[in-house]
């Protein structure tokens, strides 16, 4: 009896931790120990802190609820892929092609999006507080509710942005 308490136990355990982490954890692995390229990888929830992620091809990539805070995605193709609630505080996104990206919700305070490919992303509700955004392509972005408190918004384009409700205290938009 005792046996089929602690096996009972072990299966609720490893069944409940499945869940809670969504990511493919061959992927997160190829991504971190191997340094490869991820294309359309399922990495949401993934813990990705501080990792040094520059110039990778993530296109399509799921980094839905992913940890990216203080991460180096400099460099890195990120088109189409979605970012929806992630955690991307102090991450290094300059250079980035962001383009078609889902980045409604996502946490962008103090991020260093410099000469990042932003056309026609999807930055509803997202946190840009503090966020560097200069030279930055906006064509056709939404950051409908978005929150660019003190960013510093310089020598952008800025064609066709949607801005509904955003909230621009004290954004820099000079050069």
């Amino acid at each position: 009896m005792k046996r089929f308490l602690v096996g009972l136990c072990l299966f609720f355990f490893l069944g409940t931790s499945w869940a809670v982490n969504a990511f493919d954890e061959i992927q997160l692995q190829v991504l971190q120990l191997l340094g490869e390229n991820c294309p359309s990888c399922d990495l949401s929830r993934a813990k990705l802190s501080k990792e040094d992620l520059s110039g990778r091809n993530l296109t399509e990539a799921d980094l839905t609820q992913a940890d990216l805070n203080g991460a180096n995605l400099s460099g890195a193709n990120l088109t189409n892929a979605k970012l929806t609630g992630a955690l991307l505080g102090t991450a290094n996104l300059s250079k980035a092609n962001l383009t078609w990206a889902d980045l409604s919700g996502a946490s962008l305070f103090w991020s260093d999006l410099t000469e990042a490919n932003l056309s026609w992303a999807e930055l509803i509700g997202a946190n840009l507080t503090w966020a560097v955004l200069t030279e930055v392509n906006m064509t056709g972005a939404d950051l409908t509710k978005a929150t660019l408190i003190f960013a510093k918004l310089t020598r952008s384009n800025l064609t066709n942005v949607t801005l509904k409700g955003a909230d621009l205290g004290g954004v820099n938009l000079t050069g």
